[in-house]
């Protein structure tokens, strides 16, 4: 549910004016909204977060409206700082996962330490000493060497990986809890992060902009406050149906600018294949079964790609 919102917000930020920046900046299912949706989850389970990320999704949206007459209060040195805070909270959860430490107390099984190394190494490699074409795929090759070495150390068995295996090609996806509620004293959590999001959006189109303009000057604020709307739409889309926070995915937009494509045409393609690939349980089941250092590797590479990007820019 939350690959279909993401697909949608994804074509949404394509198109110019109330809703959407003009730029090719897809969207996903936001990072920033990582620590308050796991509170929520452990308060009132899945029904908490739909609501808590539907009232996110319309604080954004009203939000979005006044952007342009309070960027005064958000010079470039509080927006990179956020942007950078957001990849940063990230290290409380993913340093212990590369090690295969997923529980307080409880042993991470053999090996684990191993996988997640030769994951990292895969990345590294041909992201340091590979082709420029190489360098585009450093995730898919960790992946892949995450996969073999977990298997040959026994984090995954082979029983796990049938079982991903066995499951449909293609099916409907359906909401996974019924219902939605909602916590009054989750809304300030919520809400700091909403502003935390919002923030990064007003980044990642600044880069945007400065991508698709050699002659940038200053953020233009009317794009920003589409793409805002964008991802308002999307993340109050995704609640209702059963998903998770949507935000620009920085990621993405630094593959964008490493690969010198930009068309915003394309993202109406890449929207509907994301939208398409909802479809597809297997794909869905092969993620859910990816060994846990190997995952907090991935996550973690994709903000430092990021980064990357945003300061050769």
């Amino acid at each position: 549910m939350s690959m279909i919102a993401s697909g949608i917000a994804t074509i949404l930020q394509a198109r110019k004016g109330f809703w959407g920046s003009g730029y090719l900046c897809p969207a996903s299912c936001s990072l920033t909204y990582l620590a308050p949706s796991i509170l929520a989850g452990q308060v009132g389970g899945l029904p908490l977060i739909y609501g808590m990320v539907t009232v996110s999704g319309v604080f954004t949206a009203a939000l979005s409206r006044f952007i342009g007459r309070i960027r005064w209060l958000f010079p470039p040195d509080v927006t990179g700082l956020i942007v950078a805070i957001v990849g940063i909270q990230l290290v409380a959860l993913g340093v212990p996962r590369f090690l295969g430490f997923t529980h307080l107390g409880v042993p991470a099984p053999p090996g684990s330490a191993w996988v997640g190394i030769i994951a990292l190494g895969a990345m590294v490699v041909p992201t340091i000493w590979g082709t420029k074409s190489l360098r585009l795929y450093p995730i898919f090759f960790g992946l892949f060497a995450g996969f073999v070495a977990s298997l040959i150390f026994g984090v995954v068995m082979w029983a796990q990986l049938r079982q991903a295996l066995s499951a449909p090609l293609l099916g409907f996806p359906h909401r996974a809890a019924a219902g939605m509620s909602f916590s009054l004293p989750l809304m300030v959590p919520f809400l700091i992060i909403a502003v935390a999001a919002m923030l990064k959006t007003v980044g990642d189109i600044t880069l945007c902009q400065k991508i698709n303009d050699a002659d940038w000057k200053r953020t233009a604020m009317q794009s920003v406050t589409g793409g805002m709307m964008a991802n308002s739409i999307g993340s109050v889309f995704s609640g209702l149906i059963g998903g998770f926070a949507q935000n620009t995915a920085s990621a993405s937009i630094g593959l964008s600018l490493a690969t010198a494509t930009t068309s915003r045409a394309l993202a109406y393609p890449a929207g509907v294949l994301v939208i398409a690939l909802a479809f597809v349980p297997k794909l869905a089941a092969l993620f859910a079964a990816m060994p846990v250092p190997v995952m907090a590797r991935s996550s973690s590479t994709r903000h430092v790609s990021w980064c990357s990007a945003a300061c050769r820019s």
